[in-house]
């Protein structure tokens, strides 16, 4: 329906107007709506302890108030709400130009969801350079890519923190091996940290010395190490 700061729904049970049939629907309207919609009234005549499971969390999390991370993630359905498989990125990440033929192609064979377990990091203007490189499960949500049909069925969370373990969850993706990008497009990919998005709690070994940094090995290099294509792009940031 038109969007609206109030929401008002109504279940009545039934396979086709039941709580479970309506939920989504809900969910939908508050994807297509933010940030317009910040409140919600469920009318119903079946109700349990429980009944809403995972649903009544995302409910609360989508009307409260503040900027919630994954709500650019929740505009991408809804810009393009027929899409087959979505990438994720970083406004401020470089990716490889193959990136998106290799996410294809690994969709293609049949796979949910694709990852990254590697790329450099970049520090501007300081120049400071990292590798990172994943342990076990050790991945980078930016290059994340997921399955346009398990988007539109199970929908994006919103979440303050822990966005990508939230995602994962909600998709039942948790306990999956993902489809890992080749070594080829992971070796140009780049997180760029700069402005407001440094964090100094962010390690920078020295060159070619290595710590471990939660599911993650850091390695330190110098701006020379980067390849040199990497290197142009970046001198041209302002």
């Amino acid at each position: 329906g038109q969007c609206a700061p109030l929401l008002v729904a109504v279940a009545q049970g039934g396979k086709t107007t039941g709580l479970g049939k309506i939920i989504p629907k809900v969910r939908r309207h508050l994807i297509d709506c933010n940030p317009i919609t910040n409140a919600v009234i469920i009318v119903t005549d079946e109700w349990k302890p429980g009944i809403l499971g995972d649903s009544l969390d995302d409910l609360k999390s989508h009307v409260a108030k503040g900027k919630k991370v994954t709500d650019k993630f929740a505009a991408a359905l809804r810009d393009a709400p027929e899409a087959d498989l979505y990438l994720m990125s970083g406004d401020d990440d470089l990716h490889c130009a193959t990136r998106l033929q290799d996410s294809i192609a690994l969709w293609e064979q049949g796979h949910k969801w694709i990852a990254n377990s590697s790329s450099w990091y970049v520090e501007l203007p300081s120049k400071r350079v990292a590798r990172w490189e994943g342990l076990r499960k050790g991945r980078l949500g930016t290059f994340y890519a997921f399955d346009g049909a398990l988007l539109r069925e199970r929908g994006w969370p919103s979440a303050r923190r822990s966005a990508d373990q939230a995602l994962l969850k909600r998709l039942g993706l948790l306990e999956t091996e993902p489809a890992m990008l080749p070594a080829h497009t992971a070796w140009q990919s780049v997180c760029l940290a700069h402005g407001s998005s440094i964090d100094n709690n962010k390690p920078f070994p020295r060159r070619f010395q290595s710590v471990r940094y939660g599911a993650f090995l850091v390695t330190g290099y110098a701006w020379e190490d980067l390849p040199q294509h990497i290197r142009q792009v970046l001198d041209d940031q302002p």
